[in-house]
Formats: C-alpha cells, structure tokens, sequence
C-alpha cells in the first residue's frame, strides 16, 4: 500500500510563507521548538503572527497546559491494572449548556452517555492514527483492525 509522496498542504493559517519558514528553520538549525519561538520572536517572520507575545496571557495559557499535565498523570487501578484516572468529557451545566471537564475514568464506565463520548473520542484519535500512520505498509494490519473498530461502533 504505497503512497505517492506529493507536497505539502497549505492553509489560510499554514500558508506557503510558513511552511517555507519552517523548512528554513529546519535546513539551517532543525526543527525544534525553540528554533521556532526564536525565528518567530522577529516581527517580520511569518511566523511572529501565530504566536501569542503577551506574556501575561501566554502564562495564563501554559499554566492550563500544566493543569491538563497533572491531572493527566493521575492514575486509578481497575481489575489490577492501572489506567488513567480522569478522562475529558463534555458534561451538562445547568442553565449553561455543556462544558467540558474531567470525570473520573470510573465514573464513566459506569454512565451510558459519558461512556458513549469516550468511544466516540477514542475513534477520533484512532481515525487520526491511522490517516497520519497508514502510508506506511508496515502497519497496514493495524490499519485494518481500525476499520474494522469503526464498522463496529457505527
């Protein structure tokens, strides 16, 4: 199942100027992250725009990265194995709406509808998976059995 190697995918935001940017970057110092930061400090980068300069928001950002860091590293025991204790669901807020939040893994086997947005979740990022993996042959089983997991969650 070979693929034909074609070019890259602009859009509005990845335009052509940041996809050159970026193969400059990685031509002249490698890709990192902070390769990337350090050319897009420059105003007139294409990439400066992309980037949230206001270090009081940007720390507001990163502490929210760093509160989805520490409950992802909490982790229950169910049946003697371990597994992760929180997962992200979209729950009903009265008068509100939905929102999304993190409910015991526990909490979720046990309710339906929670249980049903994880599934649903799970073979989103199954689907991911395998449309960024599936170019390559040698997993072109696990390629099928995700198929095969979305027929059978339809």
């Amino acid at each position: 199942m070979k693929k034909k190697i074609e070019g890259f995918k602009y859009t509005k935001k990845l335009n052509k100027k940041v996809i050159d940017e970026l193969l400059k970057i990685q031509e002249q110092k490698g890709l990192t992250s902070g390769n990337v930061v350090e050319n897009a400090r420059n105003p007139k980068s294409p990439l400066h725009n992309l980037f949230e300069w206001n270090n009081t928001k940007a720390g507001e950002k990163y502490r929210k990265v760093q509160a989805i860091n520490l409950i992802e590293k909490v982790e229950v025991v169910i049946k003697g194995k371990v597994y992760g204790g929180f997962e992200s669901v979209k729950v009903k807020i009265e008068g509100d709406g939905y929102q999304k939040q993190y409910q015991p893994t526990t909490k979720i086997l046990s309710q339906k509808e929670l249980r049903t947005q994880v599934l649903k979740s799970a073979l989103n990022h199954l689907e991911g998976w395998r449309l960024k993996y599936e170019m390559y042959e040698e997993f072109e089983g696990v390629v099928k059995e995700i198929n095969k997991v979305k027929e059978k969650l339809k």
